[in-house]
């Protein structure tokens, strides 16, 4: 059987080179806090879009008000 044929070892050198593949491919590497930023700034995207729901009801999309406010 195939499966035999690759150790765990094996299974994980063949990760680990695909792994190194991507990464060289990916020139647009992103610094750990500039990630965790982004996440704050999701997070608080997040509690204000829940935060204006309450009051809204699902009747206005958030993109809708926004425009809205922005005439």
């Amino acid at each position: 059987e195939d499966s035999d044929d690759n150790t765990p070892n094996e299974q994980k050198e063949n990760l680990r080179s695909t792994v190194s593949k991507l990464d060289s491919n990916n020139n647009q590497q992103v610094p750990k806090d500039e990630i965790e930023c982004r996440n704050q700034q999701q997070r608080a995207l997040h509690s204000l879009v829940s935060a204006l729901d309450t009051y809204n009801e699902d009747k206005v999309s958030l993109r809708a008000f926004i425009r809205d406010k922005l005439r």
